[in-house]
């Protein structure tokens, strides 16, 4: 069984809505929040991506 969306591994202390509030300001702009994880000797880290549209260049609404 996998973990919930959002989740931590910390202690007891913040409040945990960073990714939360991310995720929710990427959707509402049409945009993504994207995770990679690695638990590779050397190579252990996560990337996060956050993808906004170009206000320029609007996609299309969905017909």
């Amino acid at each position: 069984m996998g973990h919930p969306p959002f989740y931590t591994t910390k202690e007891v202390s913040g409040t945990g809505l960073g990714l939360w509030t991310s995720h929710g300001i990427a959707l509402r702009h049409n945009g993504s929040l994207t995770l990679r994880s690695s638990d590779k000797p050397g190579l252990a880290g996560n990337v996060f991506s956050l993808f906004l549209p170009n206000e320029k260049n609007p996609a299309k609404p969905a017909e």
